[in-house]
């Protein structure tokens, strides 16, 4: 199937191209014209080999990276906006709300509450039983504290 492997070649293209310019705005014109094919065929290309229209992908992908940011750093909300294309902080906002559930501020919260409770249910296991905990479990706490050293 030809076609689909081109396809498939152009949708990484477009991915990467997303990728490292998540910080800047972008159009369909912008990325269309770097993989140097019509906009709208573009559209219907990856809409086809994605089953998700490019705005949405563009959008998962910002907050994808804003989630992990606000997991991995300290930096203040407003900076992690710009970082991600959202230059009108409000507008992310709204949009990371409708898409995750919870304001920035929530997740980032919820995300370092969660941190704790992991790292103080293991350390009751290891002094519990540490021969029976499960691998994944260690794995996990060691990657939530090395991310808060």
């Amino acid at each position: 199937n030809r076609e689909s492997k081109g396809g498939t070649v152009v949708i990484e293209k477009v991915r990467l191209y997303i990728a490292q310019h998540l910080a800047e705005e972008m159009t369909r014109q912008d990325i269309a014209s770097h993989i140097h094919l019509n906009p709208a065929y573009l559209s219907r290309m990856f809409k086809k080999e994605t089953s998700q229209s490019l705005s949405d992908y563009i959008i998962q992908e910002r907050l994808a990276r804003a989630k992990r940011l606000l997991e991995e750093s300290n930096k203040k909300i407003v900076h992690i906006a710009e970082e991600v294309g959202y230059n009108h902080f409000p507008h992310f906002t709204t949009m990371f709300k409708k898409v995750v559930g919870v304001t920035p501020q929530q997740y980032r919260k919820q995300y370092q509450e969660l941190c704790k409770w992991v790292a103080i249910d293991v350390m009751k296991l290891k002094t519990w039983s540490p021969h029976r905990i499960d691998p994944s479990l260690l794995l996990l706490y060691n990657g939530v504290v090395s991310k808060h050293k």
